[in-house]
């Protein structure tokens, strides 16, 4: 995936993260306010009657989005798989197909990334939790409780919403970096094969093989070659 894409794929990402977050962060506050019957209204509650449909279209999704890492992973195997087999092809004086281009794997420390990405997680999900709170409320045709809905007995929301968008953040960091860092070893692979050739696009001539001797030196000059001289005639 080139950096452009992954620009593009930056905001909607967060955002379904940010949802993600939402919902675990909802059904982890009402477990921890009323146990197993927090649980229960959240699943099968009036008010709540969207959350089971939500959970199940945020799985499909993640399992959506699981099923392009692995792939994007096994594509970046590949292709490592194939310049090892160049490289060793050219250290054998082999032909070798055309060189990649250098690609960008620039990529930030793990700990500013955690922080950037925690910090709007956590402002995301708690924006989106207030509104949830107060349209659950006008649904339920009760007062809307503005920001109280993060106050009194829901005081602990921000606490629980912090930590989900954490380990939601610190998760995605560490599999971008994990694959950032097969990049930089495909990266690293396919420098040295463009030193090897010399330069894209270009293949490595054959070496001429050595000639084999059509004859061995006894063939060459005959086996007399090892016999004692005659012996030499006195006049």
């Amino acid at each position: 995936m080139d950096v452009s894409r992954r620009s593009r794929l930056l905001a909607p990402g967060v955002v379904a993260l940010a949802f993600a977050g939402v919902w675990v962060g909802h059904t982890l506050e009402y477990a921890r306010v009323a146990g197993s019957a927090g649980l229960s209204a959240v699943w099968r509650g009036p008010v709540h009657g969207y959350m089971l449909p939500v959970g199940v279209a945020l799985t499909i999704a993640a399992l959506i989005a699981g099923t392009g890492l692995v792939r994007a992973w096994l594509s970046l195997g590949q292709r490592l798989d194939r310049v090892r087999a160049s490289i060793a092809a050219a250290w054998r004086g082999r032909p070798v197909g055309a060189t990649p281009a250098a690609a960008d794997t620039s990529t930030p420390s793990s700990t500013s990334r955690v922080l950037a990405l925690w910090g709007t997680l956590a402002v995301l999900q708690l924006s989106l939790y207030v509104l949830q709170e107060n349209l659950e409320a006008m649904s339920a045709e009760v007062r809307p409780p503005g920001l109280g809905s993060v106050s009194g007995v829901h005081w602990a929301a921000p606490l629980v919403h912090a930590a989900v968008a954490l380990v939601l953040a610190a998760s995605v960091v560490v599999i971008t970096r994990a694959m950032a860092s097969r990049r930089r070893i495909l990266a690293a692979c396919e420098n040295l094969l463009r030193a090897l050739v010399g330069s894209p696009g270009r293949q490595l001539a054959v070496l001429p093989r050595a000639q084999a001797c059509e004859r061995t030196p006894l063939e060459r000059f005959g086996r007399h070659i090892w016999s004692r001289p005659p012996p030499h005639l006195s006049v």
